[in-house]
Parts: C-alpha cells; structure tokens; sequence
C-alpha cells in the first residue's frame, strides 16, 4: 500500500502552496522505508533537509523530543 499512497502523495511535492509543499514531504517520508521506493530516498532526504533548514521550530540537543519555545 506505500507505493500506492507515495503516488498519491508525490504529485503535491513541488505543489505551489507553501503549506502543502511542506506537508507532503513529511507524508512522503513516513512512506519511504518500503523497498520499492527505495529509489526516491535521495529526493526526499534532500527535500527533508531543505524542510529542517528552513523551520523555525527548533528541537532540545540530545534527543530529548523538548521543542524550544
């Protein structure tokens, strides 16, 4: 069923909404572990970066999962 809903979600990846464009890496991504989407890996970690790099939420060092307000 990944495959399936990665077709579905891919299309809303360059969408020109900001808010989807954000979101739909995000859906993409929690897909991507499946094997026959291994191809599309490299895209969407380059995607998630841009994604991280441009938040402004920013998380506690040491994976403790605080958010810092």
């Amino acid at each position: 069923m990944r495959p399936v809903f990665h077709q579905a979600v891919a299309p809303f990846l360059d969408d020109a909404d900001a808010a989807v464009r954000g979101t739909a890496p995000a859906a993409a991504l929690a897909l991507a572990e499946h094997p026959a989407l291994a191809p599309h890996r490299d895209d969407l970690a380059v995607r998630a970066r841009r994604l991280l790099l441009a938040s402004d939420v920013r998380w506690e060092p040491g994976g403790t999962g605080k958010m810092i307000t």
